[in-house]
């Protein structure tokens, strides 16, 4: 018991002088500015790592940066590819459907053209009969039946929107609707491509033409007289 009570007392003591001992208290000193050395360095890695993570981050952003604007550019690729794909469905639909008119319907049209004109006729020669063979029991149903298919027929003509191509003589020679087969000498300078006369009308479905009317054109031919005649003018003006 008394060992220990020594002990304490000791322990008590050097306590005592480390508090009152001042080269004890430089240990202490040295401590405090290993901690700071020690803090310093801790600071500066820190930082550095900091540094490091903006350098990082910058360059990521940059990277982001260009990944976006590859995404745009990309989009815009893709954009203009559907467009092209588009624009070419639209020319093949164009070019399906025009080779759809040329082989089945517009000789379809061209048929109907013909028995309207047929019908048409028959009503011309029917309406031209006298008038007592025309209300003769016999022929008189015929007739009637003649006038209502042309009414159909006329009908059918105003709602498939089919116009004959016919011009007269003298009209204006019209490139677009009609189709030069014969010229016509003449010496009047006034008739020059003018037309002569039709000789196979044309047709025009929905605005569009379907077959040029094939005409013939006259001609103007300065002939021998005509020669004669302006030099002998030209003569006595002089």
């Amino acid at each position: 018991m008394q060992e220990e009570i020594k002990s304490n007392t000791n322990n008590n003591e050097e306590n005592d002088h480390h508090r009152t001992d001042p080269y004890a208290l430089d240990d202490i000193t040295e401590d405090s500015s290993v901690n700071e050395s020690i803090l310093s360095v801790a600071l500066d890695g820190i930082h550095k790592l900091c540094e490091s993570n903006e350098t990082q981050l910058a360059q990521l952003n940059d990277r982001l940066s260009k990944l976006l604007e590859n995404q745009q550019n990309q989009t815009s690729s893709l954009e203009q590819y559907l467009h092209i794909v588009d624009e070419c469905q639209k020319e093949l639909a164009k070019l399906a459907n025009n080779q759809l008119e040329r082989h089945l319907l517009h000789p379809a049209i061209e048929a109907v053209d013909v028995l309207i004109k047929q019908i048409r006729h028959l009503l011309e020669q029917a309406t031209s009969l006298p008038e007592n063979e025309i209300f003769c029991p016999f022929v008189r149903p015929i007739v009637d039946s003649i006038k209502h298919a042309a009414l159909i027929a006329d009908a059918k003509s105003k709602s498939l929107d089919i116009e004959t191509i016919e011009p007269r003589g003298l009209d204006d020679l019209d490139p677009a609707k009609h189709d030069i087969r014969e010229a016509v000498k003449t010496d009047e300078p006034s008739k020059h491509r003018k037309v002569e006369r039709t000789l196979i009308p044309g047709l025009i479905y929905r605005g569009k033409v379907l077959r040029q009317a094939r005409v013939s054109v006259y001609r103007h031919i300065q002939t021998s007289n005509s020669k004669g005649e302006k030099n002998e003018n030209a003569h006595k003006q002089q």
